[in-house]
C-alpha cells in the first residue's frame, strides 16, 4: 500500500481501472448489470411452481438502498447509532454530554463550530442529582430545559424501580416520541443494564 493513501482512494481507483463506477452510486455500466432475473412460467394452476411457501430469511442486498449517514455532530456522533464516550473518572464526559444536550435543544453549533442540530434529548443520569448537578450545568449551557426529559425511575402501583436495560426499552421509546428526541444519554451505561446482562461478556453487552 502506498503511504498516506486511504483505502477507499484505492479501492475507487481500481473500480475505475475495471471500469466500474465507484461502489457510492447504482449507475453500473449495463453491460456489468446482466441478465434481469425473471420468475419461472407458471403452472397449470396460475401460481409459480418455484414460490416458497414461507417466506425465506434474510435481506435480499439488491433491494437495499444505499444512503448516506445523518449527523448530530459530523464526523463524531451519527444520528440513530450507538457512540460510546468513554475515559477515566474526572474528565469531564458527562460535562460534555451535558453541553451536548445544550447544544441540541437550541440548535448551536457544536464545539468545533459545525452546524448542529435541533431537537429533543432524553438524559438517563444514574450519578448526579438533577437539582443540584444536572440543571445547573445544562443552565451554564444555556440549554432549553423545555427540551430535555429525565428519566429517573418507574413508577410500578404505589412504588418505583430504577430503569433497566434493555427491559424497558419501550418506556425509552415512548419518551423518545413524547420530545421528538435527537440525543439520548445514558449516564453511565453500566448503572443501567438488568441484572441478568453480563457486563464483562462481549455477547451479552453487544445483544
Amino acid at each position: 500500500m502506498r503511504p498516506h493513501t486511504r483505502l477507499v482512494d484505492i479501492l475507487r481507483e481500481r473500480h475505475d481501472r475495471n471500469g466500474r463506477v465507484p461502489p457510492h452510486t447504482d449507475e453500473y455500466p449495463e453491460e456489468q448489470r446482466g441478465d434481469a432475473w425473471e420468475p419461472p412460467p407458471p403452472s397449470a394452476n396460475g401460481t409459480h411452481q418455484s414460490e416458497p411457501k414461507d417466506p425465506q430469511p434474510g435481506v435480499l442486498l439488491s433491494t437495499v438502498k444505499p444512503e448516506q449517514v445523518s449527523w448530530l455532530w459530523p464526523g463524531r456522533i451519527p444520528l440513530g447509532k450507538l457512540t460510546i464516550l468513554d475515559g477515566d473518572p474526572g474528565l469531564g464526559k458527562s460535562v460534555l454530554t451535558m453541553d451536548l444536550a445544550a447544544s441540541v435543544t437550541r440548535g448551536f453549533a457544536m464545539a468545533d463550530g459545525t452546524d448542529g442540530v435541533h431537537g429533543g434529548v432524553i438524559v438517563l443520569n444514574a450519578e448526579d442529582g438533577l437539582a443540584d448537578t444536572v440543571v445547573p450545568r445544562l443552565l451554564a449551557a444555556g440549554a432549553d430545559l423545555s427540551r430535555i426529559l429525565a428519566l429517573d425511575a418507574i413508577q410500578e402501583r404505589e412504588s418505583e424501580r430504577a430503569i433497566s436495560l434493555p427491559a424497558d426499552l419501550d418506556y425509552l421509546e415512548e419518551a423518545i416520541e413524547r420530545m421528538s428526541a435527537l440525543l439520548v444519554i445514558v449516564d453511565p451505561l453500566m448503572a443501567f443494564l438488568a441484572a441478568q446482562v453480563n457486563s464483562h461478556r462481549d455477547q451479552d453487552c453487544r445483544r
